[in-house]
């Protein structure tokens, strides 16, 4: 049987671009009148890669996490790097994450195993097919590594997937994914360790003081941490963070399901990803089955303003009806996956 996990997928309002702040740049020097350089709200991958960042350069790091550090959409994620993006400034932050998470442990010094595989991008439609054709003349002039491949290249190289022979794809080879996503979890917390970072679970932040415009740290049940920055990384939840400190952060959190079917004889293990476009649907190899996900045109908002206080990712309702509904656009090209009725 499959076994289906949630996980929050988060659209966030970016500014990118800047320059860093002042404070950054020279660093705080401790007089007593701060606890830490850096609070940062939130122990996911992305909250916990912002403090092994600013660790390495030298500041000091207070990491607060209302859960267990990476317990909510970072453990439940699947695991994916794509260098394909819809714009240049992402383009290049994907492949500088790939770079950065293939190598890991020369930089953060902590072992992270990866997955090199690449992967197809697939179009059965005329639409797509000429959606697939821009993104391969884009990406090409933005520096990802990606060309176009036939159909028999994609069965040769996937078992799971069997094209019809009409299909459209692209190769792109820089592609990775991380096996058991919570490894990355754990890579960052024993770098983070590794290179100072002081981190507290079970401890919800609940006030973020402010002054003339500006966070001055942030409040628990328990204490007061004094920082000239504050960086809110907390999810799902960064929305009702933001608002301790007067600030509104237009973030829409949505479940996102995928499933990971029984061990499959004929998948074979380190295969690469296959993204069908057309059907927003993506594939690998997973625990020696099948990863199975997709995204809906209507996916299910999740607020957790409007849950109960001890609500978690894990509450989160699941509905397999979503998959399959997702699974007949591709039925006929997965032979080796079954999403039971």
């Amino acid at each position: 049987m499959p076994r289906p996990y949630p996980a929050a997928h988060l659209n966030l309002g970016k500014q990118l671009g800047r320059s860093p702040p002042s404070w950054l740049s020279r660093g705080v020097r401790h007089t007593g009148l701060v606890d830490a350089d850096v609070v940062v709200i939130g122990a996911g991958a992305l909250g916990l890669s912002t403090a092994l960042h600013c660790a390495l350069a030298g500041r000091s790091v207070v990491v607060l996490e209302r859960h267990a550090a990476g317990s909510q959409a970072s453990g439940r994620a699947a695991g994916l790097f794509k260098s394909v993006q819809a714009d240049e400034l992402r383009t290049r932050l994907a492949r500088r994450s790939i770079a950065r998470a293939a190598g890991f442990a020369d930089w953060a010094g902590v072992p992270l195993e990866v997955v090199r595989a690449g992967s197809f991008l697939v179009a059965r439609t005329a639409r797509h097919r000429e959606y697939l054709r821009r993104e391969l003349a884009q990406s090409l002039r933005w520096g990802a590594d990606v060309r176009e491949a036939d159909p028999g290249e994609v069965s040769g190289r996937v078992s799971y997937y069997q094209p019809a022979g009409e299909e459209y794809a692209l190769w792109c080879p820089e592609d990775i994914y991380i096996e058991e996503p919570t490894s990355l979890v754990t890579a960052y917390l024993a770098a983070c360790r590794r290179h100072g970072v002081v981190l507290a679970e079970n401890e919800p932040v609940v006030g973020v003081p402010v002054t003339a415009d500006r966070a001055g740290g942030v409040e628990t049940a328990g204490r007061t941490v004094r920082a000239p920055a504050v960086v809110d990384a907390a999810g799902g939840w960064a929305r009702q963070v933001a608002e301790l400190a007067g600030a509104r952060v237009p973030v829409a959190p949505v479940r996102h399901q995928l499933l990971i079917t029984e061990p499959t004889p004929g998948i074979g293990q380190g295969e690469p990803i296959t993204r069908v476009v057309d059907a927003a649907v993506y594939l690998r190899p997973a625990r020696s089955g099948l990863m199975v996900g997709g995204f809906e045109a209507e996916p299910l908002p999740i607020d957790p303003r409007h849950q109960p206080a001890a609500f978690t990712t894990g509450d989160v309702p699941l509905d397999l009806g979503v998959l399959r509904e997702l699974a007949p656009k591709n039925r006929g090209e997965l032979p080796a996956s079954e999403i039971p009725p």
